[in-house]
């Protein structure tokens, strides 16, 4: 079986390579990259299937690497994966370099201590051919979620906040045609392959597209402004007109990702990192499966218990995440968005 999408860079995309702040030429969208992303997703969806299904034992970590693994064909560490993902470049994109207003970019430019500063390449527009073929029991279901992972994703820096966003301009084979994003979510939920075990209980302990735990957004805003709002200085420029300001998010900010700590201050917790439970995308109208800003929240129970927000003049506070704490953050995240003009309307669930 074989599936077919044309694509073209919507927003600034760096893929990375040997030299990271240089486009590789040989690969503007690296099909490795393309993969992850879609394992990703995939591992989202088993996930949110089984907690739908109350499957939440302590094997519900293999299981979920059982489904994405063998009944969708993805492979392992262990096993092959069902598909070879190819990319044709059928247009060169333009490379540019003018991106220090991008926050991602404007932070890899400054380089390390005592480096000079350099400007960061990215690329944007052209045209790819994004072909998928294999032998996948569940092939319709994976492409499903591919297209989902491409919808609300990006490829390479800062994919998971607006950058490397792919706007699907034509689909073919056994990809999807023209749809809803909504329509697109509830397929590939249905076909998710799992038996009851019970009723669904708590958040699921990981990222998981599941009723009650997973929301997305349209949001009407440029993709500068959606990358950058994760970043404190620029909510408080956007809120408050000085980045000096206060964080308009106040101590709800850890939704947007552990660490963040600058010169003593910000959010300590017992962790290494702590990746976003908020991801952005953004399409042009041309995006056969909706245009526009998209936010997708995930919310789950693998945060620290406990984190401490450590403020100037030793001021600090200690906050216990639990299921209210991550309904009031992303409640507050939304507000701020609102009142920032986005107009966020929620399409899933």
């Amino acid at each position: 079986m074989r599936a077919e999408f044309v694509a073209e860079i919507a927003t600034p995309a760096s893929i990375g390579w040997y030299d990271p702040f240089l486009v590789d030429k040989n690969f503007y969208l690296r099909p490795t990259s393309i993969k992850g992303v879609w394992r990703w997703w995939a591992r989202a969806f088993a996930a949110g299937a089984l907690h739908e299904a109350g499957c939440t034992g302590r094997d519900f970590l293999s299981r979920v690497h059982r489904i994405v693994a063998g009944e969708l064909g993805l492979g392992s560490t262990e096993s092959a994966s069902r598909y070879d993902l190819t990319v044709e470049v059928l247009e060169e994109p333009q490379i540019e370099r003018n991106g220090t207003d991008l926050q991602r970019f404007r932070l890899l430019s400054r380089g390390k201590k005592g480096e000079d500063k350099r400007p960061v390449e990215y690329a944007v527009g052209g045209k790819f051919r994004i072909a998928v073929e294999g032998d996948g029991p569940n092939f319709t279901t994976a492409i499903s979620i591919l297209t989902v992972a491409l919808t609300l994703s990006g490829i390479g820096k800062g994919g998971r906040k607006a950058l490397g966003s792919l706007d699907i301009v034509d689909a073919s084979g056994h990809a999807p045609s023209r749809r809803s994003l909504k329509e697109l979510i509830d397929d590939a939920r249905r076909r998710i392959p799992v038996e009851r075990c019970g009723a669904p209980t708590g958040l699921p302990p990981i990222s998981a597209v599941a009723r009650n735990a997973f929301e997305v957004y349209s949001v009407r805003v440029d993709y500068k402004s959606l990358h950058n709002v994760f970043l404190r200085q620029e909510r408080a420029r956007m809120a408050r007109r000085h980045y000096k300001a206060p964080d308009p998010l106040d101590h709800d900010a850890w939704l947007l990702g552990l660490p963040r700590t600058q010169r003593g201050t910000g959010y300590l917790a017992d962790v290494g990192r702590r990746a976003s439970a908020v991801l952005a995308s953004w399409h042009g109208p041309r995006h056969i499966y909706g245009g526009g800003g998209y936010i997708s929240i995930f919310l789950s129970s693998d945060w620290p218990p406990q984190i401490t927000w450590k403020g100037g003049k030793g001021r600090s506070t200690t906050i216990r995440i639990d299921r209210g704490a991550l309904d009031r953050a992303r409640s507050t995240f939304i507000r701020f968005v609102q009142g920032l003009g986005w107009n966020p309307q929620r399409i899933w669930p």
